[in-house]
């Protein structure tokens, strides 16, 4: 679209002017006054000097720093009181604070008083600005008394907040927002103070109505400006985050929360709750954390081998050292491992538990039947012609030892026997990335072999950066693991 011509743009802003109410009166004020006593009268320069009076008391800007002399008289106590404005929500008011008020007051805990001194309920500070020469701050009201109703009656002057006398907790989470328009079952949304850090995987929660911790995880945040009344642009962090549910202490695991935080319900950093994992019985491994948090990410070992394992992930994430942690893991239970390995790094990482070396095929039964002392066994492909037949070959071998057990009707055996495929991509690749027909049969016969494996305690680890298709379970790169393992043994 053009510019207006200067001319239109100029008769426009005149129109406009001429048109205020402000411009409407005056017009016809001096013009009624001249009419009625002439220009040089006392009763004319009377009426022209209220006129100039109320044109003047009228303007915003001057109404507003009139208002703020009024306000700044007001008698607050001390330095550790503050008014209350106004309420922005039935849970959330808006107080003015004076120019020596404490520093650093979010997550501050505050008494509400009458203007007649009188206690009428409590609160916690979740946000303090400095707007138009006046610091601003806003309180979360978390309990009131039976007189909270004398809030509404300012004919005495406004309501007295003041910081409490109580000695703050180092360790007690403090609050940093409250729940906000948008949340839903699953996601979480509050406005931040740009001057509160949080990072992406955070853990946060809210207190149900059964005073129950409800957790959620940071997962996005965009800054936003919203318009105060006295004109200024003011800039917060909107957050979203994930629910992770209610954290059981003794399954160490959280389950859902079925229903939307209230409005208004106070925000609570979670970084430094306490979790015990050393609970866990050696069923499970402990492969991360929730990140910045110490919550426990684990893994029922049981599970890993009978229903399969994928780890997945870009070059370098660090796959191959949460296999070692797997490994070293169901060795401690007593599952056996076989690792099918191209990188032939396991055997440099795990050599202390002294892995029996398969040269060929042949070399499985030996080492599954005759108990060897090692529950480790590694084959490197030294000699290999074709990965995916050697990789059945191995596969088919560890099959028919463990095939020969009794099965009982409507009942698989428990793991005995985990087989890593490491660099899996290369040793059961996808037919789309097969060139040789031999060689699609040897990985449809290794695929079947793993399926029908289950019911006989036989199961796999798949290391790749690309998906196997006949996993049922799988632990996700930055997902399901998120990358704070302890692995510096390994390095």
């Amino acid at each position: 679209m053009k510019d207006e011509h200067f001319l239109v743009a100029f008769f426009t802003r005149i129109n406009r002017e001429i048109g205020r109410p402000e411009a409407i009166f005056s017009t016809f004020f001096v013009w009624g006054a001249v009419r009625q006593f002439g220009i040089n009268t006392f009763k004319f320069d009377a009426l022209l000097t209220y006129w100039m009076v109320f044109m003047i008391l009228n303007m915003p800007a001057f109404a507003s720093a009139l208002n703020k002399i009024f306000e700044s008289k007001q008698e607050t106590g001390s330095k550790d009181k503050g008014n209350i404005l106004k309420l922005i929500d039935p849970r959330v008011a808006e107080v003015l604070l004076p120019t020596d008020f404490a520093n650093e007051l979010i997550g501050r805990e505050v008494t509400i008083h009458s203007t007649d001194k009188e206690k009428i309920g409590e609160g916690v500070f979740i946000d303090e600005r400095i707007i138009t020469g006046s610091r601003i701050g806003k309180v979360v009201v978390t309990s009131t008394t039976e007189k909270w109703k004398r809030i509404s009656d300012t004919s005495k002057g406004k309501t007295i907040i003041q910081l409490s006398n109580s000695k703050d907790n180092p360790n007690k989470e403090k609050a940093i927002s409250v729940v906000d328009k948008g949340t839903t079952i699953n996601n979480l949304v509050f406005f931040l103070n740009p001057s509160i850090k949080l990072q992406e995987g955070e853990i946060t929660y809210v207190q149900n109505e059964s005073s129950e911790k409800v957790f959620y995880q940071v997962i996005a945040a965009i800054i936003t400006e919203e318009l105060s009344n006295e004109g200024n642009l003011l800039q917060s962090v909107k957050v979203t985050a994930s629910q992770l549910g209610l954290w059981n202490d003794t399954t160490k695991k959280f389950s859902p929360y079925s229903w939307v935080p209230p409005s208004g319900q106070l925000i609570y950093q979670g970084k430094n709750i306490n979790v015990d994992s050393a609970s866990l019985s050696i069923e499970y491994a402990v492969v991360g954390t929730v990140p910045n948090s110490k919550f426990p990410v684990h893994t029922c070992l049981e599970d890993i081998v009978t229903h399969n394992t994928a780890i997945i992930g870009v070059t370098g994430c660090g796959k191959s050292y949460l296999a070692f942690h797997l490994i070293e893991s169901l060795i401690a239970k007593g599952i056996k491992v076989m690792v099918l390995d191209l990188t032939r790094e396991h055997y440099q990482y795990l050599h202390k538990h002294n892995p029996h070396i398969l040269r060929q095929s042949a070399d499985v039964k030996t080492w599954l039947t005759t108990g060897g002392t090692s529950g480790l066994a590694i084959h490197q492909f030294a000699t290999a012609t074709s990965f995916p037949a050697t990789t059945c070959e191995f596969t088919k071998a560890a099959f028919d030892i463990l095939s020969s057990s009794k099965l009982t009707a409507g009942k698989n055996l428990p793991a005995k026997l985990c087989i890593v495929f490491e660099e899996a991509h290369s040793l059961v690749p996808e037919w789309n990335q097969v060139s040789v027909q031999g060689d699609k049969d040897q990985v449809n016969n290794t695929a079947r072999i793993i399926l029908q494996g289950r019911k006989f305690g036989l199961g796999s680890i798949f290391n790749s950066f690309v998906w196997i298709l006949y996993c049922r379970f799988y632990i996700k790169d930055k997902q399901l693991i998120p990358s704070q393992i302890q692995l510096s043994k390994y390095r």
